[in-house]
């Protein structure tokens, strides 16, 4: 994808409009809830697995536009992936995003790239990694 920032704003705005995977899954197989209490954001996430991959994924959110843009974003990446591979692309987009990793590679996180800009709004940060913890707590349960 291309470092383009009037289109990473458009990616954002039509996740944070539209969200993929909006709403809980019932029946669910894995089912958790995160927040924080420094923004007052709170998200639930829901999964459903198949043969040991992320089948559906569903989520409410209470908070801000990036954190719903986020777990949308974050629905469409993982969606598709083995649990192992899901819980290592959340690990991957939360290091890149509070600039852990010297190495910018956001390959396989999809659209998540459009993120990126976020780095240097640390309260924004925790918003759009919010869902990505959770989902990371919720697999190595």
């Amino acid at each position: 994808m291309t470092d383009d920032p009037e289109l990473y704003r458009e990616i954002l705005l039509d996740h944070g409009q539209h969200p993929r995977g909006d709403g809980l899954l019932d029946p669910c197989d894995l089912a958790t809830e995160g927040s924080n209490a420094d923004t007052g954001d709170v998200v639930r996430l829901t999964v459903r697995l198949a043969e040991g991959q992320i089948a559906e994924m569903g989520f409410t959110a209470e908070g801000s536009a990036v954190l719903r843009a986020s777990c949308s974003l974050m629905t469409e990446a993982l969606t598709g992936q083995s649990t192992v591979e899901a819980a290592a692309k959340a690990d991957q987009f939360m290091a890149l995003l509070r600039g852990e990793s010297d190495d910018d590679n956001w390959d396989g996180l999809g659209d998540a790239v459009a993120l990126r800009g976020i780095r240097q709004f640390p309260a924004r940060v925790r918003c759009a990694i919010l869902p990505w913890r959770t989902f990371a707590r919720l697999i190595a349960q």
